[in-house]
């Protein structure tokens, strides 16, 4: 008997701390489920799942939760969680990069011809204003292209579009935008820093190498693109 009721004590002990831990991953187990399906769906629907979850949780802990689980996870990316594109996905995201960059460089040839045109003399306003307009379409349009799919269209093409002429058009209306507000408010512009001076100095260097590199690589580039999208 002593030996009987030493067993059925243990077990009871056994039970009792299971029980604990029932209750402790009871918790775990709801606000995991509230946090994956939202409060409203929990409160309504997910008080069982959970709840029977945790009754057994040394086989979602030990067991099941320990086997890789497909991910879920139907936005798009390629990020851990994440699902790769499809290849028309990918088609379709590499055409709108080629697209972009092709707008890019028509805006930059009407502003290049605005220049040539009003060399020496100052545009009127609506025309400064247009060519405002460009530099700033251009800037937006330029730091939302994937520069990687430039250089898989054409190897650095990528790399010089936004370390050379990116760069160089932020700089030039970043020293714009200066002028503008100053106008703006009244005030007499702004005497040039020595900081401002070495932007522009910069700026018209790196724009100066990548209208090199582009002008000797145009013809090859242009090839490139209408080989592999017909372009």
């Amino acid at each position: 008997m002593d030996k009987e009721s030493t067993g059925t004590r243990l077990k009871g002990n056994v039970l009792a701390l299971y029980m604990m831990t029932v209750m402790g991953m009871g918790v775990y187990y709801n606000w995991q489920y509230a946090n994956a399906h939202g409060f409203g769906q929990w409160f309504f629907l997910g008080g069982i799942v959970p709840s029977a979850k945790a009754l057994v949780w040394p086989y979602f802990v030990f067991g099941a939760d320990q086997h890789p689980r497909p991910s879920q996870d139907t936005d798009g990316g390629t990020g851990p969680g994440q699902r790769q594109p499809t290849p028309a996905e990918q088609q379709y995201h590499d055409r709108e990069a080629i697209s972009k960059f092709n707008d890019v460089t028509g805006m930059l040839t009407r502003l290049t011809k605005l220049n040539i045109q009003y060399d020496g003399i100052k545009p009127p306003q609506p025309v400064l204003d247009q060519m405002k307009e460009y530099q700033d379409t251009m800037l937006k349009a330029g730091q939302d292209i994937d520069i990687e799919v430039l250089n898989l269209a054409y190897p650095e093409l990528g790399n010089h579009f936004r370390d050379e002429f990116l760069r160089s058009l932020s700089l030039v209306v970043e020293l714009e935008n200066i002028g503008i507000e100053a106008r703006k408010s009244g005030s007499l512009p702004r005497p040039l820093t020595p900081e401002m001076v070495q932007s522009l100095g910069t700026a018209k260097e790196l724009s100066q190498q990548w209208a090199d590199w582009y002008g000797m690589h145009y013809q090859e580039m242009l090839e490139a693109l209408k080989n592999k999208w017909g372009r």
